[in-house]
């Protein structure tokens, strides 16, 4: 029709009064670092395929090249490429492949537009389309391809990793400790072992840090620099001794529990825990707020040996020292002393009078006398301990025994639950209603056969080793050096405190019904015993008093023990046992095994 052409004619002539279009091409090649884009082609390979396939096409600078994931919009670069393409400083864009240049909707959106208003052109080494609407079509769907592929890769990788997490199998990097076996080609069939070389020593660190007497850089020297724990070795990165980051990132990682978090839940893992949920919690308020644990610090000058864990009775204070050099002419040496005083850091005077080092050693030896038991009373309670425990175990033995039938009945039972879910007998909303009931019971349970004999145990380890540890601290403060002695006393004390040129010890809770013992009982049962005077009967009622008074002491702190075990502590882990003691202790515990 007559206006048809005449349209068609003005738009010829509009086109042709516009300025010739400048024809650029910009080389763009990507490479990402990320998921499956890392087994694309490199960067100079997909430049030198692009020059050989397009020589003679004229090039708008410098070829671009990013190290970015495609799968987001926000590429700088390739953002800058689309604004010079709008301005119309670049005609066309000459890339590998359309993964290149795009795996999202947004990006693919932007491409196709410009091309179908004229303003783009595209050349791909391994792809060619035409400028139709079935060609746009093609050249949309590849470009925005790579989503649907990561979107469905997603999918199918979260489905696995679920599986693996039900199974009690953490999907990701395992902490210090454990390692990963088995196969690495046959993903999801790996499970966690134990790493034989460092898992015990973390052990021992947790047991450390659960007494309350460790600070981080302390748990991190003893860990590192006695005990010899590195951090593995990978391509980047030498093996070598672990750091204070890595100690506290170890107490703040609920994975040494047995346990770990996925998708924002707290799991049972199959793997072995070092501590218990409960120990967990008590590490979390000891180094709460701060990374120090104690506030006692580490001691960096070898002079130095009660600065910071002595207390001024006057005022409160914490005791600090001084260090006075004096050199002597005659005999041509220097000679260092050593002061302890009220830090005095407030505005009130302090009328506390400095100590010197011997001075104090001497008023702590005296402190410490009061700690003293005979062998009779030591062993004895180490009898009646013992004789306690097997009690105690003897009378848990039929309620144990019904709880352990109860979880192999339910464990029976959830293996049948998903035997009728894989064959269609029950639907999902069901099968999810019974297994949670079974895991929630089978949880419990668990921690109920668990819990009574590790309890126990650690309750009579604990008092022995109090009894071991009170029983003569005078002759090991004596022999130990300065490091050592500042530990005991630490070990010994929740406050120590100077006062008029004497040493006040406010003994740990469970310490204080030892204290003063040998002063009069053990001291009149011992006049009593090697006494020519009284009859057999009056030593004997004398004796079955004595013994009776002590029993109540020890068992009185071993229900303090008991406290402080519930409650995730642990008691004197640092203490070592004589090895006949030992070897008592692993003999009992050994039917449990």
């Amino acid at each position: 029709m007559p206006h048809d052409y005449i349209k068609a004619r003005a738009a010829a002539l509009a086109k042709a009064a516009q300025p010739p279009r400048i024809e650029l091409w910009v080389d763009y090649a990507r490479k990402s670092t990320v998921g499956l884009e890392r087994q694309a082609l490199s960067i100079p390979s997909q430049i030198e395929q692009m020059n050989a396939a397009f020589p003679d096409l004229p090039r708008f600078g410098k070829p671009v090249t990013e190290s970015k994931s495609a799968f987001k919009p926000g590429r700088k670069k390739f953002n800058w490429i689309i604004e010079r393409v709008e301005a119309g400083e670049i005609s066309g864009i000459i890339s590998w492949h359309p993964n290149r240049l795009s795996r999202n909707m947004e990006d693919a959106s932007t491409i196709v537009r410009l091309v179908g208003a004229g303003k783009l052109d595209l050349k791909f080494v391994t792809f060619t389309f035409e400028k139709t609407p079935e060609g746009l079509m093609l050249l949309r769907t590849m470009l925005s391809q790579g989503q649907y592929e990561s979107e469905r890769l997603a999918r199918d990788v979260r489905r696995g990793t679920d599986k693996k997490a039900e199974q009690g199998w953490y999907p990701g990097p395992v902490p210090l400790g454990y390692n990963t076996d088995g196969d690495r080609k046959k993903k999801g069939s790996r499970t966690i072992v134990e790493d034989q070389a460092r898992l015990p020593i973390i052990e021992r660190g947790m047991a450390y840090a659960l007494t309350g007497n460790y600070t981080t850089a302390e748990l991190r020297r003893l860990m590192a620099e006695e005990w010899g724990l590195t951090i593995r070795e990978t391509e980047k990165r030498p093996s070598r001794p672990i750091g204070y980051g890595g100690v506290w990132a170890m107490l703040r990682n609920v994975f040494y529990t047995g346990h770990f978090i996925w998708n924002g839940e707290l799991r049972q893992g199959s793997h072995k825990a070092v501590i218990s949920l409960d120990q967990y919690e008590r590490l979390q308020e000891i180094f709460r707020g701060h990374t120090s644990g104690d506030t006692r610090r580490l001691v960096t000058r070898a002079y130095v040996k009660f600065s910071g864990i002595l207390n001024c009775g006057r005022c409160g204070r914490v005791v600090t020292c001084t260090e006075k050099r004096k050199y002597y002419a005659t005999t041509n040496r220097e000679a260092i002393y050593v002061y302890y005083h009220c830090s005095r850091n407030s505005r009130r005077r302090c009328a506390e009078r400095p100590i010197s080092e011997p001075k104090l050693v001497s008023a702590i030896l005296e402190a410490l006398s009061s700690y003293r038991l005979i062998s009779e009373f030591r062993d004895m309670a180490y009898d009646v301990l013992i004789k306690d425990f097997r009690s105690k175990r003897q009378g848990q033995a039929a309620e144990l025994e019904g709880q352990k039938a109860e979880l192999l009945s339910l464990e029976k039972k959830d293996r049948g639950l998903v035997e009728m879910r894989a064959s269609g007998e029950i639907d999902r909303d069901d099968y999810k209603l019974y297994h949670g009931g079974y895991k929630k019971r089978m949880a419990q349970l668990k921690r109920l056969v668990g819990r009574p004999a590790e309890l126990d145990w650690s309750k009579l380890v604990g008092s022995i080793k109090a009894i071991h540890f009170a029983a003569s601290l005078r002759e090991p403060f004596l022999q130990a050096d300065g490091v050592a002695q500042r530990r005991l006393l630490i070990e010994l004390a929740d406050k120590v405190v100077i006062e008029r040129g004497k040493v006040l010890i406010e003994a740990k809770k469970w310490l204080r019904p030892l204290g003063d013992s040998f002063l009069l009982r053990e001291a009149n049962y011992e006049l009593d015993r090697t006494s020519d005077f009284g009859s057999t009967k009056q030593k004997a009622e004398t004796f079955a008093s004595a013994f009776s008074l002590w029993y109540a002491r020890v068992n009185t702190m071993a229900d303090l023990i008991e406290e402080e075990v519930k409650s995730g502590r642990t008691v004197h882990a640092e203490v070592r046992l004589p090895a006949e003691l030992q070897a008592r202790l692993d003999a009992l515990r050994q039917p449990e095994r």
